[in-house]
């Protein structure tokens, strides 16, 4: 079920917003102006921006990418993106540390993990080697208001401290699988 967002996020800033750092973490509450100062990291000219509907699209993409980061972990390059109004993940395979058959190796895994020893970020992938927080049981703080995918009544929005940590987790358990196959 969608919670339909009718009120621009400008006229919800003092809003509150439960949010996660992490699947384990307790579910904490903060409003919408709080959560755009860490996700802008208190820069108020991306923030107006970003409420305005003021960016430019990457040149090599159709997704509005607001913010990216990346840090490498176990050989893996892993990437957070902020889109329009939620984070996802993915680990980059071509542009990781590895070499060509840990390549090969990680190529031919399934995007159907279950039976496999790889850890499943968020609510599994949803891309080949990455998962978006829009989904049922997140928090999407558009522009256009806070839209709430709700999974059984509880929905949070999912930080960057979230991601980073899924992104963790699924980057060792690939270098374990790796370490295993090898």
């Amino acid at each position: 079920m969608y919670s339909l967002a009718f009120t621009p996020l400008y006229d919800d800033l003092n809003a509150l917003v439960k949010y996660q750092d992490s699947k384990v973490s307790s579910i904490n509450c903060a409003t919408v102006r709080t959560l755009l100062e860490n996700i802008f990291e208190n820069d108020q000219s991306k923030i107006t921006n970003y409420l305005d509907g003021i960016y430019t699209l990457p040149s090599h993409s159709n997704h509005i990418i607001l913010d990216k980061y990346e840090f490498l972990n176990n050989g893996f390059l892993c990437n957070v993106i902020f889109h329009d109004g939620y984070y996802s993940g993915y680990v980059s395979i071509d542009n990781s540390n590895l070499k060509p058959h840990e390549i090969e190796l990680i190529s031919n895994i399934s995007n159907s993990n279950e039976d496999l020893d790889i850890y499943q970020p968020h609510n599994g992938l949803t891309i080949p080697f990455g998962f978006d927080c829009f989904q049922p049981g997140d928090i999407w703080l558009s522009r256009n208001g806070i839209i709430e995918l709700n999974k059984d009544g509880v929905s949070t929005f999912k930080t960057k401290k979230y991601v980073i940590d899924e992104l963790t987790k699924y980057s060792n358990s690939l270098r374990l699988h790796l370490m295993n196959h090898a």
